[in-house]
């Protein structure tokens, strides 16, 4: 079942808690994570951690010159990576995922 965004934010101050307290990534039980090293300048290739199904990797931001509307405009472009268990998830359905993302 999905959660809710308050129930999602509840779950992340316990776990993060659970972390200070030393509990170890094999204590953890999750289906997805997501690996944010893009606020340091670092390209991430997500590596998936059994039970997991996928991860996500998020990368930083560049400032790149695109063509919009018959003109030129500096945009920020967010890097992200996805690996899937293609066993749990067909890689269209990831393909369509990180497109939507």
């Amino acid at each position: 079942p999905f959660k809710s965004l308050s129930e999602v934010s509840s779950l992340i101050r316990e776990y993060a808690a659970a972390a200070r307290r030393g509990m170890n990534k094999s204590q953890a039980k999750s289906t997805f994570s997501i690996s944010n090293l893009g606020m340091y300048g670092v390209e991430v290739l997500p590596i998936i951690n059994p039970p997991e199904a996928g991860s996500l990797g998020v990368g930083p931001t560049k400032r790149v010159v695109k063509e919009h509307s018959g003109g030129l405009q500096g945009r920020d472009i967010l890097s992200l990576s996805l690996a899937a268990d293609h066993r749990a998830i067909d890689g269209a359905y990831g393909a369509k995922f990180l497109k939507s993302l």
